[in-house]
């Protein structure tokens, strides 16, 4: 199958890693689009559906500059409401949630999951019928050999990017960003 996704989000890691995990499911073709804000996820999604590519998933960041991601969905269905809006954050289970989802979001994918199950959790949004029939993906709480840290179940900052091995990983305080984001992202490209 072949689908088209936009993601809304301000962290450029995810809009670079995301497809990467998304093209290791050999039997789909997923057109990632990217918007560094609510505001121009507005205009990209509108822009998309006047083409004839209307996304078939919208995923969408909470806490952005310009515009949040609750003005964002409610504008988007206010414009088209059929969108297939997922909240895209690590801020599960707040205030702010529920206004996105009170604003037509259908649901929320947490950030502090793996990669391999945002990609099996994006899946199943897709393709509903098929959800059952895909492994469950386990995710715990631990320090890897390198001594990085994984998610232990209890709330932190978004993560910048996930290793495929690696649930949750937060960068050490006084790295260079630039130089971790490339890092990682060179490293996932390899893996």
């Amino acid at each position: 199958m072949e689908y088209n996704i936009l993601l809304v989000d301000d962290e450029e890691s995810f809009h670079e890693v995301l497809p990467l995990f998304l093209a290791k499911k050999k039997k789909h073709t997923f057109t990632v689009h990217g918007a560094i804000n609510g505001k121009a996820g507005v205009e990209m999604y509108g822009k998309l559906r006047r083409e004839g590519q209307k996304p078939d998933l919208v995923l969408m960041d909470i806490r952005m500059p310009v515009m949040d991601g609750v003005e964002a969905t409610r504008r988007i269905m206010e414009n088209d409401p059929k969108a297939n809006i997922y909240l895209f954050t690590a801020y599960a289970k707040t205030e702010i949630e529920g206004d996105a989802l009170k604003a037509g979001a259908k649901g929320t994918l947490n950030k502090v999951a793996d990669w391999h199950r945002t990609v099996e959790e994006i899946l199943n949004i897709l393709e509903p019928e098929s959800a059952g029939q895909r492994p469950e993906v386990e995710s715990s709480g631990s320090v890897n050999e390198g001594g990085i840290a994984k998610n232990s179940g209890f709330g932190v900052a978004p993560a910048l990017v996930l290793y495929p091995d690696v649930p949750f990983l937060l960068p050490p305080m006084d790295v260079d960003m630039e130089e971790y984001e490339k890092n990682l992202f060179n490293f996932c490209n390899k893996n």
